[in-house]
């Protein structure tokens, strides 16, 4: 559906009150850490309708918020922010872009390294986390290196992602 753009902007960054989520010391359980996905997405589409009616300056405070409010130490970063990630490249904020596509590919290629260490048996049961993973990094290589071409960069994460790929297949 359509994005009241200005109603939301001002609920979500002026008017919500986000349950101090980003305190050092607060517990977030399995069932709150899924309703932040939500609320990340929501953020996301924020943005996207903000960028789409031209609104780039606060698209950009969107995404920002979304950061601040549900920092990984409290809310870990997962697939969800990519959207985030992508809407900071078309932004043209390759640091943030950068910074958030290293600690997520760092993650999924961890993952990945995890997942190859168990016994064969358990193989079927990961199947789909493992492509979900592989997947990431290979998203993560696309946009470093042919929608936002960032050379060297951009390289490293496909050489990374190859060697994954390959331990992936031949398991």
């Amino acid at each position: 559906g359509r994005v009241a753009t200005d109603i939301l902007y001002e609920n979500m960054m002026e008017k919500f009150e986000w349950g101090n989520m980003d305190k050092e010391n607060i517990y977030m359980d399995e069932n709150i850490i899924r309703m932040t996905t939500n609320l990340r997405l929501q953020f996301s589409n924020l943005a996207d309708a903000l960028m789409t009616e031209g609104d780039n300056e606060r698209a950009k405070n969107a995404l920002d918020r979304s950061l601040e409010v549900m920092p990984d130490r409290t809310v870990p970063y997962s697939r969800v922010l990519l959207p985030t990630i992508e809407e900071y490249y078309e932004l043209g904020e390759f640091e943030k872009a950068n910074g958030l596509t290293d600690t997520l590919f760092n993650r999924y290629e961890e993952e990945i390294d995890y997942y190859l260490s168990l016994d064969l048996g358990y193989v079927s049961s990961i199947q789909e986390d493992m492509q979900i993973a592989n997947y990431m990094l290979q998203r993560f290589v696309q946009l470093t290196t042919l929608v936002y071409p960032q050379g060297e960069y951009g390289d490293s994460l496909r050489t990374r992602a190859e060697v994954m790929n390959v331990m992936v297949n031949e398991k």
